[in-house]
């Protein structure tokens, strides 16, 4: 509910925000992951876990998160954590960006599939989101997700 989107005209911002009102993402992860706003708790809680700020991901890996979470919602089910990580592995592109994506563990075996296929830029885009972004109506503000890379009990080396 009171969430606004701008976009980030200079690519040099700094994605990391102390601000708590203000937090840079993808806009595809947005556009075309299925990320809405406030943020899912089990959105939050996979950030949290493995310490990413929300302009590190890829669009595939919210497409998988996402979509585990309308699993849990038509399916009537509670995957989490331990159920992304039985499947994939967190892993890291190269490059400049260096974006983090969940890779599958077993290629015969996939929680979330059918991904598009895009080019290497596609993550470039980012949006400004300004609001009540984070946490929904009635939801305790006590695990807010990181807004700096790399703090510490950083969970990100790959599994």
């Amino acid at each position: 509910d009171d969430v606004h989107l701008s976009l980030v005209m200079d690519i040099t911002l700094d994605m990391e925000r102390e601000d708590q009102n203000t937090i840079v993402f993808p806009l595809l992860s947005i556009a075309e992951g299925g990320v809405c706003f406030p943020l899912h708790p089990l959105l939050r809680a996979v950030l949290r876990y493995w310490n990413l700020i929300p302009s590190q991901p890829n669009v595939n890996f919210f497409r998988i998160i996402m979509g585990v979470i309308e699993l849990n919602r038509r399916l009537r089910i509670n995957l989490g954590i331990p159920a992304i990580r039985h499947c994939y592995a967190l892993a890291k592109s190269s490059g400049w960006l260096g974006r983090y994506f969940l890779k599958a563990k077993d290629t015969d075996n996939h929680l979330i599939t059918m991904f598009a296929s895009f080019g290497k830029r596609v993550d470039d885009v980012m949006v400004n989101v300004r609001g009540n972004w984070e946490f929904g109506e009635g939801e305790d503000h006590l695990d807010p997700i990181p807004r700096r890379k790399d703090d510490p009990g950083c969970h990100v080396t790959p599994c």
